[in-house]
């Protein structure tokens, strides 16, 4: 990889790399590859200048182009992910943890982190025998649309719930409906260091399994607990 691709003169317009930027947070587990046009619709820049940022991140190998022409993630981006994952605090703290639990119980232990409004799956252990779809880590989306975000939802004031939903424009968010309960597994919230919450543990089982919610709900304050 050159060393100096995404780099600028002084005083060059910090723009360039924003914009940059803006085109890898396109990339997600449900629009893993985009073409051209999809980007500069998304974006919303001028088709010259998505192609020459396009350039400049395919050279570099952040990204790479299909034989069909389509843009995807390329060798940096997943060895920077790689890179992140193993010096990830939350991801250490709670790694053994989510694995015995996920022994124990049989089931897809999830570690997801939460930041700013949004919530995303940087950990996931499988169950021996997954019978759901697992979703790949780097899913990400707006706390209210998956049970983790929920979660962090229900645990915080109803003040913060309100101005969440006007930020995103959402008519009104409750503790009630923001909890999900075992509808789609078993959440916990966890803290950092500060006492706000970092993130969540969640438990993910099929809806039409019965299951222990009890055991489930213990074992997950156990395996938080004596994680610190």
């Amino acid at each position: 990889m050159r060393d100096k691709g995404l780099q600028t003169p002084a005083g060059t317009d910090v723009r360039v790399i924003a914009r940059a930027f803006d085109i890898l947070d396109l990339f997600q587990a449900g629009a893993p590859a985009l073409s051209l046009m999809e980007i500069v619709h998304a974006t919303g820049l001028s088709k010259a200048t998505a192609y020459r940022l396009l350039s400049t991140l395919t050279a570099d190998d952040i990204l790479r182009q299909r034989p069909d022409g389509a843009y995807e993630l390329g060798f940096f981006s997943v060895h920077r992910a790689n890179a992140y994952l193993s010096s990830n605090s939350l991801v250490r703290r709670f790694k053994e943890a989510m694995a015995s639990l996920s022994r124990t119980l049989c089931e897809t232990v999830i570690l997801s982190e939460r930041k700013g409004d949004l919530i995303t799956d940087v950990d996931v252990i499988a169950a021996p025998s997954a019978v759901v779809s697992v979703p790949p880590t780097g899913t990400s989306s707006l706390l209210h649309l998956r049970l983790p975000g929920r979660a962090v939802l229900a645990a915080g004031t109803e003040s913060e719930r309100q101005a969440y939903a006007a930020r995103n424009r959402l008519k009104s968010i409750n503790g009630a409906s923001a909890d999900d309960g075992c509808e789609f597994g078993v959440a916990r919230t966890i803290s950092d260091g500060c006492g706000d919450v970092a993130g969540v543990i969640w438990i993910s089982v099929p809806t039409a399994k019965d299951i222990d919610s009890e055991r489930f709900s213990g074992s997950l304050d156990l395996a938080i607990r004596q994680s610190g």
